[in-house]
Parts: structure tokens; sequence; C-alpha cells
């Protein structure tokens, strides 16, 4: 039971981590909304150390317990897949 709680609470942390991570940034006023375009540097600027923050949560967790692998890319595989969708849809 000690292992499902803390796999949980595991699964919540990278959540909390991967929205904080994927809240819009405020744009400067001569840059127009639908210019913006997200990129690995996206949050290069306010977040520096974003990038090390998320893999040192991710490999503490799967130190922990390998099994939260499956989630993982669930999480992944389910916030990006319809964005690219959604990419295609406006570029054709």
């Amino acid at each position: 039971m000690k292992m499902i709680a803390s796999a949980t609470l595991a699964v919540i942390g990278l959540l909390v981590v991967t929205t904080a991570a994927a809240a819009p940034t405020p744009l400067p006023s001569n840059i127009n909304d639908t210019d913006r375009v997200f990129s690995p540097d996206l949050y290069q600027a306010s977040c520096p150390q974003l990038p090390g923050i998320v893999r040192s949560a991710v490999r503490a967790t799967l130190r922990r317990d390998v099994q939260i692998t499956a989630g993982l890319l669930r999480i992944f595989f389910h916030a990006c897949l319809p964005q690219l969708g959604a990419e295609r849809k406006r570029v054709y």
C-alpha cells in the first residue's frame, strides 16, 4: 500500500511540474499571440533550470518505481499528439 501511495504522489508531483512547465508565458506587446510557437527552449529565459528540475524529478521517480514509465508515456502522448494534430490542420 505504501508503494502505491508513493507512486501516486510521484505522478501527482510530475503532473504539477509538467503543468507548470506548460503554462504560457506573458508575451511582449509587439508579438501577436498567433505567432507564438512552442519549442524546447521556450522557458530558457524565464526558467533556465526547468529541464534539470524535470529531469531529476523523473529520474528520482523512476528509481523508486519503474512501473511509472507507462503512465509518463501516456501523459506525454495524450498531451502532445492532439496538439500536433491541431497544428497540421492549420498548416493545410
